[in-house]
């Protein structure tokens, strides 16, 4: 949470100090801090409400109405654990925009990857994050999603596709989560890349005219 503010206030003062190439990352910055520093803030709700203590299932989004989905327990609660677990994920890819576009315009990105590389990892992670947005929301609404997961019409106790689920789910925390994590180990020893600064941060008294 606190990065994602710090952060933007570092791309500001490089903007500001005449780096005319972070104009388009310090717009991303400028509009998406704070949408990432509350995802991240509620992130805790994903365990609160998880479907994994309800022993109910939820209603059948294909044969049921909308007040029926709304009067149905389950069914909020599932929507109340998989809301805050979006915005985390989309908060994500946002962040892994801004911080590829970033590194790659200071020229601090490890190992100095092409801008084939970049761009391609930026658009298997966004794709990655869209599909399995739809792919949710099509268990939330009654809608098919190629790669859904179904119970076996001989034995409901077998589900199919189990594995697909969690491998799109492994994949974007490998893409969003993990990729970033060594980058920030390689950028703060200096693999592949020259080593990050240092920032300090400061506290001031304001003056007569700052306060006004």
């Amino acid at each position: 949470m606190f990065f994602t503010y710090f952060d933007k206030v570092r791309v500001e003062r490089n903007y500001a100090a005449g780096d005319i190439r972070l104009k388009n990352v310090n717009t991303v910055a400028k509009y998406t801090w704070g949408i990432q520093f509350c995802s991240f803030a509620l992130i805790s709700l994903v365990f609160v409400n998880s479907p994994i203590y309800d022993p109910d299932p939820f209603v059948d989004p294909q044969d049921a109405t909308w007040t029926q989905l709304f009067a149905d327990g389950p069914w909020l609660r599932y929507i109340l654990h998989y809301v805050p677990y979006f915005f985390w994920q989309l908060s994500l890819a946002l962040m892994a925009i801004e911080e590829v576009w970033y590194h790659h315009y200071v020229g601090s990105f490890s190992f100095n990857p092409p801008k084939t590389i970049i761009k391609t990892y930026l658009g298997v992670t966004f794709a990655v994050f869209l599909y399995y947005t739809v792919w949710i929301t099509g268990f939330i609404f009654g809608f098919y999603v190629p790669g859904h997961t179904y119970h076996d019409k001989e034995d409901p106790n077998v589900v199919h596709n189990v594995s697909w689920g969690l491998f799109i789910m492994i994949l974007y925390d490998i893409l969003a989560i993990l990729v970033p994590i060594i980058l920030a180990i390689c950028r703060s020893y200096s693999i592949g890349c020259r080593k990050s600064p240092i920032y300090v941060i400061s506290f001031s008294e304001l003056t007569k005219e700052e306060e006004n």
